[in-house]
């Protein structure tokens, strides 16, 4: 066979891969956030207060936050899997997550100012939020690697990583709903540690499985 046509094949290939990774992750992936919220309604559900007007408008932060980073990650993720396809406004648009946050955190200090601002740091969760955040988002990450195996991924690494985001917001969407450490620094500090750990094993189980 000659070269050029060798390379014409291979590239014709691969659209034919990539869309059964979109249509692997659109299986998946549902199913993967069906397990989570099966899991969270019976172990953790849905503090008791969610309706209070004191409350409601910081876990709508939180929620909103998590779902965008989902929802970004995981095309972000997908694009990954078809080489050529990319879309760099994705990687842009995962700014929006902490610009988010980071507004309802000058909200929060124009309302309550500095003080105790240790406290609401540590608060009270740190230990469950970096347990159970990656706890949820493991399904969701492990659909999402299942998935990307289907696609072409040229980055392994970038593509687990990402994966790791995009399963963070889903799980750390659902946590939100369940955790009363409602300050954005708590927020900015112990979900953010979270999200670092779940792409960290992300990025190291994207070199391993999504390799070549």
């Amino acid at each position: 066979m000659r070269t050029d046509h060798l390379i014409a094949a291979l590239i014709a290939d691969v659209p034919v891969k990539s869309h059964s990774a979109g249509r692997r992750a659109l299986l998946l992936v549902p199913l993967a956030v069906v397990v989570v919220l099966l899991g969270f309604l019976t172990y953790l559900r849905i503090r008791p207060d969610l309706t209070s007007g004191s409350v409601w408008p910081a876990v709508a932060v939180k929620v909103l936050a998590a779902s965008l980073l989902a929802f970004v990650g995981f095309r972000f993720a997908l694009s990954l899997g078809e080489p050529g396809r990319s879309d760099r406004r994705l990687p842009r648009a995962l700014l929006a997550v902490p610009a988010i946050l980071l507004l309802a955190l000058g909200i929060e200090l124009a309302r309550m100012g500095m003080a105790d601002w240790q406290e609401r740091l540590v608060g009270m969760n740190q230990l469950r939020c970096l347990v159970l955040i990656p706890l949820l988002s493991l399904p969701p990450l492990l659909g999402l690697l299942v998935a990307l195996r289907q696609g072409a991924v040229t980055r392994p690494v970038l593509a687990g990583l990402v994966s790791g985001l995009a399963a963070t917001g889903m799980g750390a969407a659902f946590y939100s709903l369940n955790c009363t450490d409602d300050s954005m620094f708590f927020v900015l500090t112990w979900y953010t540690l979270a999200a670092l750990i779940v792409a960290a094993a992300g990025g190291l189980a994207g070199r391993i499985v999504l390799r070549w």
